[in-house]
């Protein structure tokens, strides 16, 4: 899928978007006028240097990054004459925001058309990463507000890393080529690691499916599409630790469309083979929908679903991150519902099952089991407020990862519509299909109504 961007057509809009810019925008700069651009470049170099030569002899360097406007010279071409006027509007832009969300010690400066050279003085790799990430975040935004008819062009990518106080002072010539030389030598290495990781990951991709069953009836409802984890976890934990988030997100949205390939290829051979089908429980993070590129791309996948197979697959939205809203899981189900018969969402604490209650387009509620215990105090009583509040806005109710008959007993006892996981069924290459027996007691009469309705 790439960076899920498509070349910008529409001349007029792009012009629009200039001409429409806020009047606050800095005015453009004069080319050719290089007192300022002299003073800011030695200011620089100077404090660099003085920041190279703190704590010498010591272990630890040069905590550093570089912040990156991409994808402007795409639309130079459809812009002709104006594309110079956007580049300066943009880039100033950016210069502003960076510099306000810069603290006290921390400077910056722009290398070459579109990159800016950020020192972070007093601060660890970790709280440089973690605040570099917002100053990109927030010239995005920022941008995206200027310019909205070339959001999904522009992206901001940044980089940070600890350079060596040595390899600076000893490079002769400018201290700032010679930073930008070293973030770029690192940042380059970075990205073919990370890119070897990728590719074992998609290389090693295994998709099983884990049958479901129905907790009361005593029989198989669903298979869900989960990936096979053995072969593959060490080198996402690699991947997750070296990558950045740019990189992770685009890498796990690249899997969601390839489970949903692969799952819909399943569903397709054993309707062919078999002559029936099965429903079938597939993930999608809540971050690929967050994101418009990918959403775009996943839902193209999804518009290739054949009408008589839509009432047999579930979307399981997973993965919500702290600050998932109602409204936005509001307009992913919106955009989910002309694909699919069913919509599920996993939420991971009472707070987010507060949240997504009686949302409507949602057919059940999900829970992850894993890593759960018998032993684990309270966790009973949880499992039935967790079916009180989905029974209360009439959904039903899924548990995953039973890796134990006890956990399953106690899902089912709390009055879980379905239950899967290795205490149920082994993960199969193939979706299952037809009943098989289980020895889980079914619940208890009075729990089993959530989902009547849905």
């Amino acid at each position: 899928m790439g960076r899920f961007k498509e070349a910008v057509s529409s001349l007029g809009s792009l012009v629009s978007a200039i001409l429409n810019a806020e009047d606050e925008a800095p005015a453009p700069r004069r080319q050719g006028s290089g007192t300022q651009e002299r003073a800011g470049k030695t200011g620089f170099e100077n404090r660099l240097r003085q920041l190279t030569r703190e704590n010498e002899g010591q272990s630890g360097g040069v905590v550093a990054g570089s912040l990156e406007l991409v994808g402007l010279e795409d639309v130079r071409e459809a812009l002709g004459p104006r594309w110079a006027e956007l580049a300066v509007r943009a880039t100033d832009l950016a210069e502003a925001v960076i510099g306000a969300r810069l603290g006290a010690d921390d400077f910056q400066r722009r290398h070459g058309d579109f990159t800016f050279l950020i020192c972070f003085a007093r601060a660890t790799r970790t709280e440089a990463e973690a605040r570099s990430r917002e100053i990109a975040a927030a010239v995005k935004a920022r941008l995206a507000e200027a310019f909205p008819e070339i959001e999904e062009v522009l992206s901001v990518e940044q980089f940070v890393s600890e350079v060596d106080r040595a390899t600076l002072r000893d490079a002769g010539g400018s201290l700032i080529e010679a930073l930008a030389g070293s973030l770029q030598t690192m940042r380059f290495e970075a990205e073919q690691a990370a890119r070897r990781y990728r590719a074992s990951l998609i290389r090693n991709f295994n998709l099983v499916f884990a049958p479901g069953v129905h907790a009361r009836k005593q029989t198989t409802v669903f298979n869900r599409a989960v990936l096979e984890t053995t072969a593959g976890c060490t080198t996402l934990a690699q991947f997750q630790a070296i990558a950045d988030p740019d990189q992770l997100s685009s890498t796990l949205a690249e899997m969601d469309c390839l489970v949903l390939t692969r799952a819909l290829e399943a569903l397709h051979r054993i309707v062919r083979q078999k002559g029936g089908g099965t429903i079938l429980v597939v993930p999608v993070s809540y971050g690929t929908l967050a994101n418009p590129s990918y959403q775009k791309e996943y839902v193209r996948l999804l518009g290739m679903i054949p009408e008589a197979y839509r009432k047999l697959v579930v979307l399981e939205i997973c993965a919500l991150p702290t600050g998932a809203t109602r409204r936005r899981a509001n307009l992913m189900v919106l955009t989910l519902r002309p694909f699919v018969k069913w919509i599920a969402i996993e939420v991971g604490t009472p707070a987010q099952q507060a949240e997504f209650s009686g949302l409507d387009g949602v057919w059940a509620f999900s829970l992850n089991l894993a890593g759960a215990t018998v032993s684990e105090p309270g966790l009973a009583a949880r499992l039935r407020a967790f079916v009180q509040q989905a029974s209360a806005s009439q959904m039903s109710t899924l548990a995953h990862n039973a890796n134990s008959m006890g956990l399953a007993v106690l899902a089912s006892e709390a009055g879980f519509t379905y239950i899967d996981g290795p205490a149920i069924h082994a993960a199969m290459a193939t979706p299952k299909i037809g009943s098989f027996g289980v020895n889980v007691p079914p619940p208890p009469a009075t729990a089993a109504v959530a989902g009547r309705r849905r």
